[in-house]
């Protein structure tokens, strides 16, 4: 034993946790993280990359063993805080859905074979006139661009456009 007090220091580092995704539908797009190792608490970004203009992210799970974790959008990309434990992150792309908005007027119906629809898909309206009134004019508009529609009796038909009409 020595003549004078021994003195021990020890120096100790916070736990770190691994990020890992898995991409189910990498054609359509992905999501990465980098660096994948947190410590808890930490923000963990979420980097979102769609394989076009015309895809999204459809679903976004996040989980640590069963438990789910809260994701936060950040503009394109998503985050997180850390847990204390390893994280899976799943994702899936899908095309962009745009909706479509039917005004309602008097004297008949207007209905759509879909509530939604992806750029390009084609949209078929059938008109219905109530009882004493007969088909007027129809108009499909992107804002306020006028979008040029085929009619064959009843039956109007368009391109969806990359916006809600």
């Amino acid at each position: 034993m020595p003549q004078d007090n021994v003195t021990v220091a020890a120096t100790f580092k916070a736990a770190v946790y691994t990020v890992s995704i898995t991409n189910s539908t990498a054609d359509k797009g992905t999501v990465s993280v980098n660096p994948t190792e947190y410590e808890k608490g930490e923000t963990v970004t979420l980097i979102v990359a769609p394989a076009s203009g015309q895809m999204e992210v459809k679903t976004l799970t996040v989980k640590s063993g069963d438990t789910v974790i809260e994701t936060k959008k950040d503009g394109a990309n998503y985050t997180f805080t850390m847990p204390a434990g390893d994280v899976k992150v799943e994702s899936t792309f899908g095309k962009i859905r745009y909706a479509l908005n039917i005004v309602k007027t008097t004297g008949g119906t207007v209905t759509a074979d879909k509530e939604t629809y992806a750029m390009n898909e084609t949209v078929t309206l059938t008109i219905k006139p109530d009882t004493g009134y007969s088909r007027g004019t129809m108009v499909v508009k992107n804002g306020t661009k006028e979008i040029e529609t085929t009619r064959s009796g009843l039956v109007y038909t368009f391109k969806m456009p990359n916006a809600a009409v």
